[in-house]
Order: structure tokens, then sequence, then C-alpha cells
């Protein structure tokens, strides 16, 4: 939870998503913009957390005793579980191991050692290795999910 108050300030990056106003007590405004979910997908705080989610649910399922075959589909469930407090559905579970995938075969092509450069100051570096870069980029499109985003 994020503290917005007028007179103290507030995080700059949640402007994008409508802070509430004093004078707007009885009744929250609600607004949807193409501009708050690239502030999801483009911003620091975004990229620098899904990396570093991705990295340690990674280690976590790395240390329990799954077959291979199985460590991708155990971290699309932690990675649910995490970010949106719910197991992901069948439909879901598809698309994010297609997503992976395909992830994979995009970043092998990449050379890592510019990958460094993309660190800004205080970010974190993509990792160098597909897979787990793969598995960072998931996560990003989780914390873009609308239950992620949306009271409901």
């Amino acid at each position: 939870y994020f503290s917005v108050h007028p007179e103290d300030g507030m995080m700059r990056f949640m402007t994008v998503f409508n802070p509430p106003d004093p004078s707007d007590c009885y009744r929250r405004t609600e607004s949807v913009a193409p501009h708050q979910a690239l502030a999801m997908t483009n911003s620091q705080i975004a990229v620098k957390q899904s990396r570093l989610l991705a990295r340690k649910l990674w280690s976590e399922i790395k240390t329990e005793q799954l077959v291979d075959s199985d460590r991708i589909p155990a971290f699309i469930e932690a990675s649910f579980q995490h970010v949106l407090t719910r197991l992901p559905t069948e439909q879901e579970k598809q698309a994010c191991h297609e997503f992976v995938m395909d992830q994979i075969k995009l970043f092998q092509g990449t050379d890592p050692i510019h990958l460094k450069a993309n660190a800004t100051k205080g970010g974190v570096a993509p990792s160098t290795d597909a897979g787990l870069r793969a598995l960072e980029s998931l996560v990003g499109a989780i914390l873009s999910h609308n239950d992620f985003v949306t009271i409901q």
C-alpha cells in the first residue's frame, strides 16, 4: 500500500492511476486508459520488481524435487499465486507456457553482453540466461494482468 496525501506528495508513478481526490471522498472516480497499461509495462519499478520476483520464484522452484519438464508449469502457478493470489486457469497455463517457450527462442538469439547496459541506475539488468529472462518477462506480463491492477 502507498500513502497518497496531496500535502505530503506521492510517487510520481502513481499519478497515472488516478490518485484519490480529498474532495471526492464519497465516491472514487474510475479511469481506464492506455497509458496506465503502458506505465505498468515500461515503468522501471515494474520491470525491476518483475525481474527480482522471477529470480526469487525460480530459485525456489529449482530447489524442489521436480522433473525439468514440470518446472515451468510450477513457476507459472507460483507466479499466479504470488501476484494474483490464485491459480491460473488451464487456458492461462497454456498461454503462459507458450509465451515462455516463444520468449526463450527469441532470447536465445540475443547477445548477453548488451544486457547489462539495459539496467539503468538503480535498476536490475535482465538475466543473461534466456530461460530466466523469459520467466522475468512472464512475471512482468502477470503484473499487468487486469486482476492485479483492478480492485474488484
